[in-house]
């Protein structure tokens, strides 16, 4: 099931937001070892390590929304939501940012 962020951004403003939290999610915790690979234009790759496990995630720049998908096995299905809800946060942050000027 796709996690949806609405956004109001034209194309190159929403990939540069979404970039920009990726990184940040990225810079925040390091310990989970994030890696982000953009396959193309709107689709970015994103896998990370927790409780000595890998997850895998795909996020898509779309018209009017972020999408987020996450592949997690079945024992930290638990923490998938809180998962996408720190990550949607840093999406909207960077996504105001964005509104404002802020990203070049």
């Amino acid at each position: 099931m796709k996690h949806m962020v609405p956004h109001d951004l034209s194309f190159d403003l929403a990939k540069k937001a979404a970039d920009a939290a990726l990184q940040s999610y990225r810079a925040r915790f390091p310990d989970y070892d994030p890696q982000v690979t953009w396959s193309d234009e709107r689709t970015a790759n994103v896998a990370l390590k927790a409780k000595g496990m890998s997850l895998k995630g795909v996020f898509e720049i779309n018209p009017d929304n972020i999408a987020m998908d996450m592949e997690v096995p079945l024992l930290l299905r638990p923490f998938k939501q809180k998962a996408l809800e720190v990550i949607e946060e840093q999406i909207k942050v960077w996504i105001d940012k964005a509104k404002r000027g802020e990203l070049k």
